[in-house]
């Protein structure tokens, strides 16, 4: 339970340092620019790994027609922006599992954290509404 609410307090510290850097309006910095485009493409490579993998097709042409709409229009459609902030967010969840596990560390916390924020402004000033609630868990 110690390690739990250690691991909230590093993620509220994080978005909080986020928040303060950047305030809810302000057009996005170059770094945090680039670390959306690293997570999206991360992204749509873990998907199409998992994609064939698992045999799913359908998934495999979704990311792909995703990737192709990125490619083509400098934007995601469809379904991408909500798949790109939950994938997002599933990468800080699992920094604080792993260091709650005691496999991780406060730094991997805060690094998913700024990434996951770099990818909802980033989303955000691509005029996509973005609505964690159904993204992160009720604390």
């Amino acid at each position: 339970m110690e390690a739990a609410g250690h691991a909230q307090d590093v993620r509220s510290k994080a978005l909080r340092q986020v928040e303060t850097a950047h305030g809810g309006n302000t057009p996005l910095d170059p770094d945090g620019e680039t670390a959306a485009h690293r997570m999206l493409d991360v992204y749509f490579r873990h998907w199409e790994v998992k994609a064939a993998e698992r045999n799913a097709p359908a998934i495999g042409d979704e990311i792909a027609r995703q990737r192709r709409d990125w490619e083509r229009e400098g934007r995601l459609t469809g379904l991408g922006p909500t798949w790109l902030l939950k994938f997002a967010t599933e990468a800080e969840l699992t920094a604080i599992t792993k260091q709650l596990e005691g496999k991780g560390d406060d730094e991997e916390i805060t690094r998913t954290t700024f990434a996951r924020a770099a990818v909802k402004r980033w989303l955000t000033a691509q005029g996509h509404v973005v609505d964690e609630s159904e993204t992160l868990p009720k604390w």
